[in-house]
């Protein structure tokens, strides 16, 4: 599993795992992860700084495809990586889009490690009893149901033929497909796209020590490769 870690300018700083969306990238959060490590003051409050860790989500570039979806989930994979592999006993977490999903399961499954979490969005619950929901819940998946049927077909068509659109994307007879270009992401007014990061493999010699490191008899199976920016 490759992943960035960013350290925080003062010993002791709180881990956070961060979980970009789709489609964008863990690149999209580099900029992010950089401020997180600095401390800043606003008015009375003090914020951060953090020690960030940014996993790369599984058939992203750079991370292999899951052989199954019966192993473990993502979030699983995620507290393996923070508890596991880098010794951290409590983190924080934060994602987005499809991180806000991931994010919220590891606070669900782990709340002795997670201290909290922020979130751009709320994943809804695995089930629930309809009879259960009160009228403002009720009114929320209504309209759930309401925007998937005019303006879900995307998730549909992913869920049920993927192919059909990696077809369409990548045969140069096909009306989809263009030459290899600068991708453009559409953002929100206010808000710059994320600049690129070169990143480059780092040695184990070269990595810092967490400041609770678990024994070898103690660690996964997890195999991670960490990666830093420059």
């Amino acid at each position: 599993m490759p992943y960035l870690r960013f350290d925080g300018e003062h010993p002791g700083a709180l881990p956070i795992v961060l979980t970009n969306g789709w489609p964008s990238t863990f690149l999209e959060l580099v900029e992010l992860a950089r401020r997180l490590t600095r401390h800043r003051r606003t008015g009375d409050d003090a914020l951060g700084p953090f020690t960030v860790i940014v996993p790369v989500l599984p058939g992203f570039p750079l991370a292999p495809q899951r052989p199954s979806l019966t192993g473990p989930q993502t979030h699983e994979l995620w507290h393996r990586l923070m508890y596991d592999e880098l010794g951290f006993d409590r983190y924080a977490a934060h994602g987005r889009d499809l991180g806000a999903g991931i994010t919220a399961r590891l606070a669900e499954a782990h709340p002795e490690s997670v201290v909290g979490i922020h979130v751009t969005s709320v994943a809804a619950p695995r089930s629930y009893d309809p009879a259960e929901l009160s009228p403002e819940e009720q009114e929320y998946v209504d309209a759930v149901a309401a925007w998937s049927a005019a303006e879900g077909a995307y998730q549909h068509q992913q869920s049920t033929r993927p192919l059909t659109l990696s077809y369409g994307l990548v045969r140069p007879t096909s009306p989809g497909h263009r030459e290899p270009g600068p991708s453009v992401l559409t953002t929100s007014p206010g808000t710059r796209p994320c600049p690129a990061a070169v990143i480059s493999p780092r040695t184990k010699s070269q990595s810092s020590s967490p400041t609770t490191s678990p024994t070898s008899s103690e660690r996964s199976d997890l195999r991670t490769d960490r990666y830093e920016t420059r």
